[in-house]
């Protein structure tokens, strides 16, 4: 199997073992694209900034550096303007002279990326960062979530493993330490949510595939994370219930529905008031399954 997405490849070799129902999947990436002299540039927003270039880590400490890059990573191949660099990085007060500011932390950048200097150029009105998309972390997370939302109701194994990928990239909160830019505040809010939906859809698979217990013990985990996750509530009810544990899963409800009402002033969803009278009536309904992504 080949699934091609943009200019990165992914290469999987998909069969079915005799006599189980079990999926073997052997993925190999291709390399991601590579700059101008063949050294390979990683950067990472899934977690704190971490940039790699060649195989080596750029030890980039500044605050206000980490932002340049990461300001820059976000609009890789468009040039961001001094100006809008200066109040993503001073959004209370831009100093008098922004760009030689500007100028003095990039000079120190580029001297921390010294296999690639050239990494940042700059143009007539600011600064461009020029690497592929499938550079950056995040990029690579949205394009294999994106494929493996295709997969989770005709091939749920697939996506399985697609989703497993892509929640490995991450490290930690996106974007953190640099979240003071309205931009890296936005983006870690955006890919927070794309997150959560990746987690929704891989509990979904795994309940396709019959994996109640696996998905028992991670939602038990994402619930506690994210209390207000309706469809997390849902799938941990469903997967409680279909495991025996029909009690546990009635009490997971009201448990969601009392922070629903003390903390918002709200009632539970459809979708989540559905489930939990169907369960109470050992009855779930059908039409549980929708992708996240």
């Amino acid at each position: 199997m080949l699934l091609q997405y943009g200019t990165m490849v992914v290469v999987g070799a998909l069969s079915r073992s005799e006599g189980c129902g079990v999926y073997r999947s052997e993925f190999k990436e291709s390399v991601f694209e590579m700059c101008n002299d063949g050294a390979r540039v990683d950067i990472g927003v899934l977690g704190s900034l971490a940039v790699t270039v060649g195989g080596m880590a750029a030890n980039i400490q500044s605050r206000r550096m980490q932002t340049i890059v990461a300001l820059l990573a976000l609009e890789s191949g468009t040039v961001v303007s001094y100006e809008q660099l200066a109040a993503e990085l001073w959004p209370a007060k831009v100093p008098s002279n922004p760009r030689n500011a500007l100028q003095a932390n990039v000079t120190r950048i580029r001297r921390l990326i010294s296999p690639l200097p050239d990494l940042i150029r700059t143009t007539r009105g600011g600064y461009v960062m020029d690497v592929p998309r499938e550079c950056l972390d995040s990029n690579r997370f949205l394009t294999l979530l994106s494929t493996a939302s295709k997969y989770v109701k005709i091939e749920p194994a697939q996506a399985i493993l697609l989703l497993e990928r892509a929640l490995g990239l991450w490290r930690g909160d996106a974007l953190s330490g640099v979240r003071e830019s309205p931009r890296c505040s936005s983006e870690a809010a955006y890919l927070e949510e794309r997150r959560i939906a990746a987690w929704n859809d891989l509990e979904s698979a795994r309940l396709v595939v019959g994996d109640e217990w696996q998905a028992v013990a991670e939602l038990r985990k994402l619930v506690r994370t994210y209390p207000r996750q309706e469809r997390l509530v849902e799938l941990f009810m469903l997967a409680l219930y279909r495991v025996g544990r029909q009690s546990e899963a009635l009490d997971v409800y009201h448990r969601a529905r009392r922070l629903l009402v003390e903390n918002q002033g709200v009632q539970p969803g459809p979708a989540l008031e559905r489930m939990y009278a169907g369960i109470l009536e050992h009855n779930p309904p059908d039409d549980w399954f929708c992708s996240a992504a």
